[in-house]
C-alpha cells in the first residue's frame, strides 16, 4: 500500500472511529457506585459493561476489549494492580483509570506508573468522573491525529524488505484483507516485524496485536487467548470482529490437541467461540520439514496453502548489505543517535562475507556495537 493510500485508509478508519460509541468497562463490586457510574455514562452517550471481580474482567478484556477501564484498586481475588498489569501486557492500547480510596493513594500512584491513565480518589463528584472520562478520550483521538500526521513521513519497509520484491508485495497483499496468514524464515530475519506491519497496515490496526510465542507458553494460557468456552449467538469470525490479532511464533511447539482445535476454529467448527479476529502464526523451520516431521496438524497446514509468506535469510541477497548498513546509519542519525560513520571498503566486504546465522536481527546487533 502506497503512502496516500495508507494515509486515506487511516483517515477512513479514524472518521468512523469518532463517529463510534467509546466503550466502557466499570470494574468495582460496590453495587451502589457501579449503578450510579452507568446510568451517569450512559446518559454521557458511553457504551458500558459491567465486571465484579478481576477474573471476570479480564474475560471480559479478552473477548471484547473495550476503549476504558474504570478500575477500583480492591477486588475481591485478584486486585486492580495485578488486573492493570495484565492488561496492559496484553492490551496496552486500552487506558485504565483507577478508582482509589483514601487509604489506597500510594497504591494508585504506583498505578499511573504502571501505565493507568490517572486516578480519581473516592469519594468522587459524578462531574469528575465524568471530566476523567472525557479528558482519557480527548488524549486518545489526539494521539490518533498525530500518528495520521506521521504516516507520511513513514517508510513503508525498512530498506531490507523493501529489497526483497516478493516479500514487499506478499506484505501489501496481507494488508489488505483478513487471511490467516503463515509466516516462514530463519531465526531473525524478521518474521514478527513483518506481522506488526501487515496489522499497522491493515483495516484492523485498532484491534489489539498479541504475540504468544508457543515454545514458551503454557497451552491453556495460549488455549484461553484462542477460545472462550462460551460461544455467543450473535459472535461471528470475520473482519468486523472485535477480537484481538493473534500471533503465534514457534507454532510447531503448540501440542497436537490444540493445532486440532485451531484448525476447526479457523473453518468455524470449535466448540466454544473462536477468539481472534486475525490469526498469524510463524514457524523458524521450512515448511518441508514442518510437513515431512509431523510438526504441524496437516488440516492446519492446508488451510495456509495460498497464505505462507517466506522471508528469505540475508546471506540470500549479502550483495545488499552495504545499502542496508548505509541506510540504518542514515536513520540513526536522523534520529539524532549519533553522526553517519565512515566505514571502511573491508569492513564492508567483512560484512558481505559473513555468513550471518541469526539473519538482520544480528546484523543490526552489530551495527548497534559501539
Amino acid at each position: 500500500m502506497e503512502n496516500t493510500e495508507c494515509l486515506e485508509s487511516f483517515h477512513t478508519s479514524y472518521t468512523e472511529e469518532m463517529l463510534a460509541t467509546e466503550r466502557v468497562l466499570i470494574v468495582d463490586d460496590e453495587k451502589n457506585i457501579v449503578s450510579s457510574l452507568k446510568d451517569i455514562l450512559n446518559d454521557e452517550g458511553y457504551e458500558v459493561s459491567v465486571a465484579e471481580d478481576g477474573l471476570g474482567a479480564l474475560k471480559m478484556i479478552q473477548s471484547d476489549p473495550p476503549d476504558l477501564v474504570l478500575l477500583d484498586i480492591w477486588l475481591p481475588g485478584m486486585d486492580g494492580i495485578e488486573v492493570l498489569k495484565t492488561v496492559k501486557t496484553y492490551h496496552p492500547e486500552i487506558e485504565v483509570l483507577i478508582m482509589s480510596g483514601h487509604g489506597t493513594i500510594d497504591t494508585a500512584v504506583q498505578a499511573t506508573k504502571l501505565g493507568a491513565f490517572d486516578f480519581i480518589e473516592k469519594p468522587f463528584s459524578l462531574d469528575q468522573l465524568t471530566e476523567s472520562v472525557e479528558t482519557v478520550f480527548k488524549e486518545k483521538k489526539k494521539n490518533q491525529r498525530a500518528l495520521e500526521g506521521n504516516l507520511l513521513n513513514q517508510k513503508d519497509l525498512p530498506l531490507c524488505f523493501e529489497m526483497m520484491v516478493e516479500v514487499k508485495k506478499a506484505t501489501q497483499q496481507a494488508s489488505q484483507n483478513n487471511e490467516p496468514i503463515f509466516l516462514l524464515g530463519e531465526k531473525g530475519t524478521g518474521k514478527e516485524f513483518i506481522a506488526h506491519c501487515i496489522h499497522r497496515r491493515s483495516h484492523q490496526r485498532d484491534h489489539s496485536f498479541i504475540k504468544l510465542n508457543c515454545a514458551v507458553r503454557q497451552s491453556h494460557d495460549i488455549r484461553s487467548h484462542l477460545f472462550s468456552e462460551v460461544k455467543r449467538k450473535s459472535a461471528k469470525h470475520s473482519p468486523e470482529n472485535q477480537g484481538p490479532v493473534v500471533y503465534l511464533s514457534n507454532v510447531e511447539s503448540l501440542d497436537s490437541d490444540l493445532q486440532e482445535r485451531l484448525a476447526q476454529g479457523l473453518k468455524g467448527e470449535a466448540e466454544g467461540e473462536f477468539l481472534p479476529a486475525r490469526l498469524m502464526i510463524s514457524s523458524s523451520n521450512s515448511l518441508k520439514t514442518l510437513a515431512a516431521g509431523g510438526q504441524v496438524n496437516p488440516e492446519l497446514l492446508g488451510l495456509f496453502n495460498n497464505t505462507f509468506l517466506e522471508i528469505p535469510p540475508l546471506r540470500n541477497y549479502s550483495d545488499n548489505i552495504p545499502i542496508m548498513v548505509k541506510d540504518y546509519f542514515e536513520e540513526c542519525a536522523e534520529k539524532g543517535e549519533f553522526p553517519v560513520p565512515v566505514i571502511e571498503e573491508d569492513a564492508l566486504t567483512a560484512l558481505c562475507r559473513y555468513d550471518w546465522p541469526e539473519n538482520v536481527k544480528e546484523l543490526r546487533s552489530v551495527l548497534d556495537k559501539p
